[in-house]
């Protein structure tokens, strides 16, 4: 897959609990906390890159700051990363009852990015993000280029840890395998945490097999012939 993620604008969308109802504390504020990093990082960008912070305190909240964000880049052309930090698990993302099944954000992702020209990137920072992959469906239109997240439960101190080493070597390098590398290094030493996936890699690979199970059905029908 490219190395290279397309954007001039990254939008970090904090969803997170004031007070989680389970430990009774409040969520720690990871979508600020990057932001701040990332904007003592921007001078090093080149070129430019702008990034903005938006919190969120429902799934409608954040649906509409989707399509927010959709008509922002109609105006600007300023390409997005998009980066949603809340809680996950295999089914989607969100806050208990108040959450996202993987198809209503393929519903909300898939007009952006046919607008930016398949360039949208989106990571999201919760648990089990990376489950995401669900929304690329090869009968569907791609719903991002590419998708990144962990694929297990993570804590908040590893999300800041390993995005803080992915934006800066995104922001000054632009290589997309090498800053998912050093994200994973500096969370584990054991596993690959975070992963990315390409939507037109999906693509490639199906066109891939659909040819490879052609010729074998010829090479299995010539065989036959002969006998």
């Amino acid at each position: 897959m490219p190395h290279h993620l397309a954007f001039s604008r990254i939008h970090i969308i904090e969803w997170l609990w004031k007070i989680d109802p389970d430990t009774g504390q409040p969520d720690r504020r990871t979508g600020k906390e990057l932001y701040a990093h990332i904007k003592d990082m921007i001078a090093e960008a080149k070129p430019p890159v702008d990034v903005m912070l938006h919190r969120v305190g429902s799934s409608k909240a954040l649906l509409a700051r989707i399509e927010r964000i959709h008509q922002d880049y109609l105006t600007t052309r300023r390409v997005p990363i998009i980066q949603i930090d809340t809680h996950g698990d295999a089914e989607g993302i969100g806050l208990g009852e108040d959450g996202l099944i993987w198809k209503q954000l393929l519903k909300a992702f898939t007009p952006l990015n046919q607008s930016t020209g398949l360039k949208l990137s989106v990571f999201l920072s919760a648990c089990k993000g990376m489950w995401g992959i669900e929304m690329a469906q090869a009968m569907d239109r791609a719903p991002f280029f590419a998708l990144m997240g962990p694929k297990r439960d993570v804590y908040p101190g590893e999300v800041v840890r390993g995005l803080r080493v992915f934006y800066r070597t995104i922001l000054v390098e632009r290589d997309s395998l090498r800053a998912m590398d050093r994200m994973n290094s500096v969370v584990s030493q054991d596993e690959e945490v975070f992963r990315i996936y390409n939507c037109e890699q999906l693509f490639r690979n199906i066109w891939e097999w659909y040819w490879r199970a052609r010729r074998s059905r010829r090479s299995w029908r010539g065989s036959s012939s002969r006998s």
